[in-house]
């Protein structure tokens, strides 16, 4: 009797210490649950509060976006939901950028790029986009997600770094890294390259008698009359002083005579304050086989030079 009080005495024991040891369990799993819930909700609103994100559904209507993102396009959470996603992008988007958003979106495909952007106050900023198709857990396809970085500081140190501060055109330096690129282009492909250096007549005696500030509002005004009458295709930009240099890709000489001839004709009929009218002269040239950068610019330099001997509104290549 009193063994089989002791064997019932054991087992009860037992059966009370893994009680104790499953609850104990039990208890520490459900903490430790609510601790990765804490973790995961405090991951969750540094996300919220620091990384521009967007939530689209499959007709691109916004479902959902972070604080990062409504502090940086300045609208509030509810004036965003529902909307298309189009609203906060700028006007004047390039069409190759726009068609080669919306072929990855339409293959659910991921992009990746830089998008100017407009916030509430009509603000323009760059962002660096990362888009990324979205399923819900079933593996069904459900719309988009996309992540942002601002990057307008470094795209503004950028502009500057390669735009002239007084016309607004592409820099010398910009200017020799796209001829670069171009040329390699030409040798590649075997396409026609040709240039343009244009230079405004008698610019010095508009200085001495007018003013340097006359010089540089002439000088704004044929960057923009260049800029303005020009091809998509071609760019331009100023070369230095009083000069302009146009790089115009798949494009014979013959081609830029036409172009040349034309800016020449606008810029002489036009008219410059104080100054009234004034001419430019041009130096063109066409890229040879194995032309190197300084030879090609050499020969419109040299056409230049001649043109502006023979007198004004010359153009010679």
């Amino acid at each position: 009797m009193i063994l089989w009080v002791l064997v019932s005495a054991c087992i009860l024991l037992s059966l009370v210490f893994v009680i104790f040891l499953i609850n104990k369990q039990f208890y520490s799993e459900v903490e430790r649950r609510k601790d990765l819930q804490a973790q995961v909700q405090a991951y969750a609103a540094i996300i919220d509060e620091n990384v521009v994100t967007m939530e689209v559904n499959s007709e691109g209507a916004i479902t959902a976006v972070s604080k990062a993102f409504c502090r940086l396009n300045k609208y509030e959470r509810t004036e965003l939901l529902g909307k298309s996603f189009l609203v906060t992008w700028a006007e004047g988007i390039p069409q190759e950028l726009y068609e080669s958003i919306y072929g990855a979106v339409q293959q659910r495909q991921p992009w990746y790029g830089e998008i100017k952007k407009l916030d509430a106050e009509g603000g323009k900023y760059w962002l660096q986009v990362e888009i990324q198709p979205r399923y819900d857990v079933a593996g069904n396809f459900c719309g988009f997600v996309s992540t942002g970085k601002d990057i307008t500081a470094a795209k503004f140190i950028e502009r500057m770094s390669s735009v002239d501060k007084l016309t607004e055109l592409n820099n010398r330096v910009k200017l020799d890294e796209i001829l670069e690129y171009e040329l390699i282009q030409s040798q590649r492909y075997l396409h026609p390259l040709s240039i343009i250096i244009l230079d405004i007549d008698e610019f010095r005696k508009i200085n001495d008698t007018h003013g340097y500030q006359s010089g540089d509002l002439i000088l704004k005004m044929v960057a923009r009359l260049i800029q303005n009458n020009c091809r998509a295709a071609d760019t331009v930009g100023r070369w230095g002083g009083d000069k302009f240099l146009l790089i115009c890709p798949k494009t014979r000489l013959e081609g830029a005579k036409v172009l040349a001839r034309k800016l020449l004709e606008i810029i002489a009929n036009s008219y410059f304050p104080k100054v009234g009218s004034n001419t430019a002269s041009a130096g063109l040239a066409e890229y040879r086989k194995d032309d190197s950068q300084w030879q090609l610019l050499e020969r419109a330099e040299k056409a230049l030079h001649v043109a502006k001997k023979k007198g004004k509104n010359q153009m010679l290549s």
